[in-house]
């Protein structure tokens, strides 16, 4: 996982066992999910409810890293949680 990009949710917790999230723009990248292009340009996919966000919008998506995903690309995120990236995403 790329450092720069993603926060994580619980200061005693390793990124990949813990709650993450991650602020970037959503892209039409993704084969079988919803892809997300972080802001240090990191491919991510999204399994689980993305709301109503669309491709091109800006966001914030917390969650836990997949171990088994069928998105065949990228690092996919289980989403707990789902907001616009106006700076509510923690750091």
């Amino acid at each position: 996982l790329a450092g720069g990009d993603i926060s994580v949710v619980g200061s005693d917790e390793a990124p990949v066992e813990g709650v993450i999230c991650i602020h970037g723009q959503l892209t039409d990248e993704g084969i079988e999910c919803p892809a997300l292009r972080s802001e240090s340009r990191s491919l991510y996919t999204l399994a689980g409810d993305t709301a109503d966000f669309e491709v091109g919008d800006e966001v914030c998506v917390c969650g836990t890293v997949a171990e088994v995903s069928f998105c065949m690309q990228g690092t996919t995120i289980a989403v707990t949680r789902m907001s616009p990236g106006d700076g509510s995403c923690p750091p």
